[in-house]
């Protein structure tokens, strides 16, 4: 049976986390001035603050995958930052973007539902 070290764990999650923060970045390249809810702001103010929210969550998923390496300040709050960016990116694809990002609102339920329902990964499996 083939086991997995606590480093490689660290690094799967820390990977997991960084990549798909990094894809938040097509959210802000293809940022538009629609919206399905917000209809009462003009389409730079739209366009400016649903940019900023997929900037938003792109930097926390960052952090949170440099916390679980034990890279700067926020190895203390991954976790937290990890839901927090997941909550922001689910919110800003239902109010700020018109496309199909199936897969993008799936890892940010499973990010949450591992997190916070099954308190996976424990500290003792990434090395803590």
């Amino acid at each position: 049976m083939v086991t997995i070290s606590a480093i490689s764990w660290q690094y799967l999650v820390a990977g997991f986390l960084v990549f798909h923060g990094i894809g938040h970045v097509a959210g802000f390249w293809v940022a538009s001035g629609a919206s399905r809810l917000v209809n009462r702001l003009d389409d730079t103010t739209i366009k400016t603050l649903g940019g900023m929210l997929w900037l938003v969550a792109l930097g926390g998923f960052v952090a949170a995958g440099l916390g679980v390496l034990d890279i700067g300040s926020t190895h203390e709050a991954w976790r937290d930052l990890a839901i927090a960016a997941s909550l922001i990116s689910m919110l800003t694809m239902v109010l700020f973007t018109r496309l199909s990002l199936f897969g993008a609102f799936l890892a940010d339920i499973v990010i949450i539902v591992a997190l916070v329902w099954l308190q996976w990964p424990s500290d003792v499996l990434i090395g803590r």
